[in-house]
């Protein structure tokens, strides 16, 4: 009996730690690097632009992100118009804001902001909260030519990461009952 329990006890160590890291979060804050695709090549800005989650009171997330607008990515001096973070399963967000003059789009694959005009060398800041977790999600930004890169976003948690959460707890529950 001894060794069935250790068995057990390892068996639910293992998917414990299995699962753990399949919903390990990204760094937090997230630096980011902006890239214009050109064909294969890629051409990296000087914008640095940083995603900070923390948790609001109720239990969701407050998503913010701190552009420093360095460099548009097509002719110079070309202002910043528009800011996308991909929100791929049109998860629902609230309080979606700017400290600059954005209007809030409604986009079916993104948080979206349109019709800004801020200059090159200065900094701005977008936010939103949701009740859904972060990983690395696509960004997008607009000044001359779109360019992308990587930033911290909302999604669903992943399938397989909840299946082994749920099989450690009936391992759990197995060593319970038979004690």
């Amino acid at each position: 009996m001894r060794r069935s329990i250790r068995f057990a006890l390892i068996i639910c160590a293992l998917v414990i730690v299995s699962g753990a890291v399949g919903i390990a979060q990204p760094q937090n804050p997230y630096q980011s690097v902006v890239s214009l695709s050109l064909g294969d090549s890629f051409i990296d800005y000087s914008n640095n632009l940083t995603a900070q989650v923390t948790t609001n009171i109720d239990g969701s997330y407050h998503y913010e992100y701190t552009l420093d607008f360095q460099q548009s990515t097509y002719m110079s001096g070309e202002a910043l118009t528009e800011f996308s973070v991909a929100n791929r399963d049109n998860l629902a967000f609230t309080n979606q804001g700017s400290d600059h003059v954005f209007s809030n789009a409604v986009s079916s694959n993104s948080v979206l902001w349109v019709n800004g005009n801020v200059g090159v060398g200065n900094t701005v800041k977008f936010w939103y909260d949701s009740f859904y977790s972060y990983k690395v999600v696509e960004v997008t930004l607009s000044g001359g030519l779109p360019s992308s890169g990587d930033t911290l976003g909302m999604v669903i948690p992943e399938p397989s990461s909840i299946i082994a959460l749920l099989t450690a707890l009936g391992g759990f529950a197995f060593l319970r009952k038979r004690r």
